[in-house]
């Protein structure tokens, strides 16, 4: 198994190789975050991975356990180091300067 590390809480994370592409991604890695995606949510049940949810509604807390879709909608990030708490809307420009 290879890892990578990710940029907005230091985590290694397994990396996993898809036998799908999708056009509009264009060419490299992508980082899938099964919690928030449909496609990555299947990809991930599909093949038992383990799904962490990083984006939480403001009136309770999802359970990755007991998901049956993906949560696309905004929330309040959990799982995220020092961006915890943040509106997921607003912490996108902070996440962006303290990666870069």
């Amino acid at each position: 198994m290879e890892y990578a590390i990710n940029p907005v809480n230091n985590e290694k994370v397994p990396i996993y190789i898809g036998n799908f592409v999708l056009l509009e991604y264009g060419a490299g890695c992508v980082m899938a975050v099964p919690a928030h995606d449909q496609r990555d949510f299947e990809f991930a049940k599909k093949y038992n991975i383990p799904i962490k949810a990083v984006i939480t509604p403001t009136d309770y807390e999802l359970n990755p356990e007991k998901m049956t879709r993906a949560y696309l909608d905004d929330g309040v990030l959990i799982n995220s180091g020092d961006f915890n708490g943040m509106n997921n809307r607003d912490a996108v420009d902070e996440i962006q300067s303290n990666i870069n």
